[in-house]
């Protein structure tokens, strides 16, 4: 995604870390499957694995429950290619922010 925002559809997670492949800027917005904000995070700068922050507390931290929407808005010059969550212990155990294993949920 280049500029602009988008809002996924509610997702259902099993890991802990929200984690973007992007170029900054790019704000991320984590909310209820009803659309009430439970965390924010901006990312700066160009990384394939962007550890998202939601104010010291990690995406499992904000939604214990596993269901989220996720809102992203990215500025001008920035990139969102994908997100992943929780690599290391996704569903499966199968997914990486290594540059040769690339995440399902690909956005651009």
């Amino acid at each position: 995604m280049n500029g602009g925002s988008l809002t996924t559809r509610p997702l259902e997670f099993e890991g802990k870390n929200l984690f973007l492949n992007s170029a900054g800027p790019v704000e991320i917005e984590v909310l209820t499957v009803s659309g009430e904000a439970l965390g924010k995070a901006s990312v700066d700068g160009d990384l394939l694995c962007h550890r998202i922050n939601l104010g010291g507390r990690s995406l499992s931290d904000v939604a214990p429950q596993g269901y989220v929407c996720l809102h992203s808005t990215v500025g001008a010059g920035g990139k969102l290619h994908s997100f992943t969550i929780d690599p290391a212990t996704a569903v499966g155990g199968q997914y990486s922010c290594s540059p040769h294993v690339w995440n399902p949920f690909r956005l651009g």
